[in-house]
């Protein structure tokens, strides 16, 4: 069959669902008088309420979408989210190991600034002490808040930069 027979079958198919099936009926049972050969085409549509006209003047209104799509919360009854880790895990034996370097790297640089303020410090040298006690401050707090890696860096930071004070 060609294409446009395939597509005039379809739309009779579609607005006559009796006829089509009854064609098919037919179809499945061969005769004896024909041979076998292509169906007649089917009769042509009706131009009746069966079949609506497109109106060309109407025109068709969409929703601008904003590009992304939106977030859906569901703070009670949801899945709980699975907690992701991104750093590998510790043992427990490298926990205490990176605790007990963290708390010698921070008294060694208290003992640095100890050293570094017996003498007469300029505006300069101010300024890294104060930086030096902040990294401190937050080394302390990042290890009380369990985040080890975090705290050793920041001790190493602090102890880095008073072991600089002292040589010059």
């Amino acid at each position: 069959m060609h294409l446009a027979s395939l597509i005039v079958v379809l739309a009779y198919v579609l607005a006559n669902p009796l006829a089509a099936h009854s064609l098919l009926v037919a179809q499945s049972q061969p005769s004896q008088a024909q041979p076998a050969a292509e169906p007649a085409p089917p009769p042509p549509l009706k131009d009746s309420a069966e079949t609506p006209k497109l109106n060309p003047s109407t025109k068709t209104k969409f929703k601008k979408c904003s590009g992304s799509p939106k977030r859906v919360v569901v703070k009670e009854g949801g899945a709980p989210e699975p907690e992701v880790q991104l750093a590998p895990g510790m043992t427990g034996e490298q926990e205490t190991h990176q605790r007990r370097r963290t708390d010698q790297l921070l008294s060694s640089t208290d003992a640095n600034l100890k050293q570094i303020l017996q003498d007469k410090v300029d505006a300069k040298r101010q300024d890294t002490i104060s930086q030096i006690r902040t990294f401190m401050d937050q080394a302390r707090a990042a290890v009380k808040a369990g985040d080890l890696q975090r705290g050793h860096n920041l001790a190493l930071k602090a102890h880095l930069l008073s072991d600089d004070l002292l040589v010059h």
